[in-house]
């Protein structure tokens, strides 16, 4: 079962921001005094406290990455749903350095009595993904788009290649991820609904070691 998209194109998206106040100090003192009144209660060892104690940088990702959902950061797309109402609910970011892409299966072949997969759920895809530490977000795709040399040529017009660390939430409710396409002459991104059928001709992309 073959995947079906709809082209994205058009200029890059502005940014949005949004428009949640920031937090008073009164606010800041309820929060941190809730955090402090969990703290006993998740298991925290010693050694492992005192490590955050010493690495106030980390301490502070830890918090802003369990703490501040992520649609409510600026999106750091050049093509940025929000601008379509979707919201991000998920994303890898990329550290914007030079990466070599690789492909990789998601499907798993046959067996002596198992015949090999043609096609698994979304929800399947993006678990195997993380498995497979091929989990690239669209800020990947978004850089592969503008350093096309780096993509092979064998895999123009035979793969679609998605990148499940991002996922966006439609209007409707259904989720998205990103997704390159061969058009003949270039690559352009989409989008693919998770609920649909990933069949073999799509691949996950990791960065070479």
């Amino acid at each position: 079962m073959h995947l079906k998209f709809k082209k994205q194109r058009g200029n890059a998206m502005k940014k949005q921001c949004g428009t949640a106040l920031e937090l008073t100090n009164g606010q800041l003192a309820e929060v941190a005094a809730a955090i402090i009144r969990e703290l006993p209660h998740i298991g925290l060892d010693s050694v492992t406290g005192q490590g955050w104690v010493g690495n106030g940088h980390a301490l502070r990702n830890a918090l802003k990455k369990a703490l501040v959902p992520v649609e409510a950061v600026a999106v750091p797309f050049k093509y940025d749903k929000t601008k379509d109402d979707w919201t991000l609910l998920e994303n890898v970011p990329f550290d914007g350095k030079q990466f070599v892409p690789e492909i990789v299966e998601f499907l798993k072949p046959g067996g002596l009595l198992k015949s090999s997969e043609s096609y698994v759920s979304g929800e399947v895809m993006k678990q195997r993904a993380k498995e497979l530490n091929a989990n690239l977000g669209q800020s990947h795709a978004e850089y592969l788009l503008e350093h096309q040399d780096l993509v092979p040529k064998e895999w123009q017009g035979n793969y679609y290649l998605t990148f499940p660390g991002t996922v966006w939430q439609g209007s409707g409710g259904g989720r998205g991820v990103p997704c390159l396409h061969w058009d003949g002459v270039r690559w352009f991104l989409v989008f693919h609904w998770l609920r649909g059928d990933w069949s073999s001709d799509v691949r996950l992309v990791c960065s070479r070691e």
